[in-house]
């Protein structure tokens, strides 16, 4: 009958799938299976241990740090990405331009997967900050975008002269 030190003896790493692998080869046994049916299918029931990249893939950065802060907030960014591309299913990701630290992944960091679903995969971006823009229906369009772009900082820290500042109440 086979055993587990019988897997073990074949190479088989024990762990949580050995007493089904266990059941299988001597279910197999039993129907008269030989040895190297049993041991390839067991090879299918092995769990695959993903070991990291050594290096990172490339990725994109879209984020211009303006001020000391904005560097340290990249920095963190970009080492947090280093190790989330050496993930083995991960195959490309981006910085965005309102990247922070946060999670697994930082806010404003995106990544595709090949065949692989990570549910951990998302940052903790809730309410990092709000803001509202109440206008006409017939206000100029691009006034209201000039406006906005000029109250409007992505990342950390903001601007020291915008801050409290409004949108003009009228455009």
């Amino acid at each position: 009958m086979i055993t587990g030190k019988d897997l073990i003896q074949w190479g088989f790493k024990p762990g949580k799938w050995f007493p089904g692998a266990i059941a299988d080869a001597q279910r197999m046994e039993g129907e008269g299976r030989s040895q190297d049916e049993i041991f390839a299918h067991l090879q299918t029931l092995m769990p695959v241990e993903m070991m990291p990249r050594t290096n990172a893939l490339p990725f994109g950065v879209f984020l211009e740090p303006e001020n000391d802060v904005e560097r340290d907030n990249l920095g963190l960014v970009v080492e947090a990405m280093d190790a989330l591309l050496r993930t083995p299913t991960v195959v490309s990701g981006v910085v965005m331009p309102d990247a922070c630290p946060a999670g697994t992944i930082p806010v404003g960091g995106v990544v595709a997967t090949r065949n692989a679903i990570h549910p951990g995969f998302h940052s903790a971006d809730i309410c990092c900050s709000m803001a509202i823009t109440v206008f006409k229906r017939n206000d100029d369009p691009k006034k209201i975008l000039d406006a906005a772009f000029e109250i409007t900082h992505f990342g950390p820290g903001g601007r020291k002269d915008q801050r409290g500042r409004a949108m003009p109440a009228e455009l």
